[in-house]
């Protein structure tokens, strides 16, 4: 693509007419639209890939560019895992998921996985249990201050 050719006055500034600046919207590369070039142009991906390398040299940004589109790296997915999930508090459910573990039932990543969401599960239990708490105690001093407030308004009414 040829550069327009816009016109400098001596300062180095575009002159009247010629501003040239504002913003430029770029264009989002994805591997789809890459691919579809290729083919337009009769190429395939090594070809592309082995002259990107060549006009890249030392470039490491571009490199990286050239592995993102042509290359992405995906998340390994998990499938899901059945097992009898036995036990009534967590920690009965924590070693049934040791003795699974044990067994080769499960695997030790996935055995890991259980055991920290039962810690998780366990933090916001006792979260919960904590707040409940705080919560009795507060309606108890009020209860009380309102008690002694009561009994003092009491013995100011015999004086």
């Amino acid at each position: 693509m040829a550069k327009a050719n816009l016109s400098r006055n001596s300062k180095g500034q575009f002159v009247t007419g010629n501003e040239g600046g504002g913003s430029v919207a770029r264009a989002r590369v994805t591997r789809d639209k890459v691919l579809k070039a290729l083919k337009r142009n009769s190429m395939t991906e090594a070809d592309w890939l082995d002259r990107m390398i060549r006009h890249s040299g030392q470039d490491k940004t571009a490199k990286d560019f050239i592995n993102r589109t042509l290359f992405p790296t995906y998340k390994a997915e998990q499938q899901p895992i059945k097992f009898n999930m036995q036990g009534e508090t967590l920690v009965e459910k924590a070693e049934n998921i040791l003795a699974e573990v044990a067994k080769g039932k499960l695997s030790v990543e996935n055995g890991v996985q259980l055991l920290r969401a039962l810690k998780e599960l366990g933090s916001l239990i006792e979260f919960e249990e904590l707040a409940s708490k705080i919560e009795k105690l507060e309606a108890q001093i009020t209860e009380g201050f309102n008690k002694l407030t009561d009994t003092e308004d009491d013995e100011d009414d015999w004086d």
